[in-house]
C-alpha cells in the first residue's frame, strides 16, 4: 500500500483532472506498483513520461491544485479544447 502523502497526491491529481487521461492511469500505475515509492519519486515519473510539467507537479506537491486547475475554452471552429492553467489565474477568467 501506498503512503498516505502519495495518496493524497494522486486524489488531488484526480480532481484536478490531471491524472484523469488512459495514458496518466496508465503511469500511475505502473509507478505505484511499488508500494514504497515516494511523492519525489512519483512526480518525477510523471514528469519524466510528460503527464506532468515541473510546475504542475510542484502545484500538487504543494497542495496547491484546485479543480480549476482545467478549464474548457471554446476553439475557433466551435469545439472545446482543454486547457492546464493555475488556478490563481483561472479565478481571475
Amino acid at each position: 500500500m501506498t503512503s498516505a502523502a502519495v495518496q493524497q497526491f494522486l486524489e488531488q491529481g484526480q480532481r484536478s483532472g490531471l491524472l484523469c487521461g488512459a495514458a496518466a492511469q496508465e503511469v500511475v500505475a505502473h509507478l505505484t506498483a511499488d508500494p514504497a515509492i515516494t511523492v519525489d519519486e512519483l512526480a518525477s515519473g510523471l514528469m519524466e513520461k510528460k503527464i506532468l510539467t515541473r510546475y504542475q507537479a510542484d502545484e500538487l506537491m504543494a497542495g496547491a491544485v484546485t479543480n480549476s486547475w482545467t478549464r474548457s475554452a471554446k476553439g475557433a471552429w466551435g469545439s472545446f479544447i482543454k486547457l492546464a492553467i493555475p488556478s490563481w489565474i483561472a479565478s481571475l477568467l
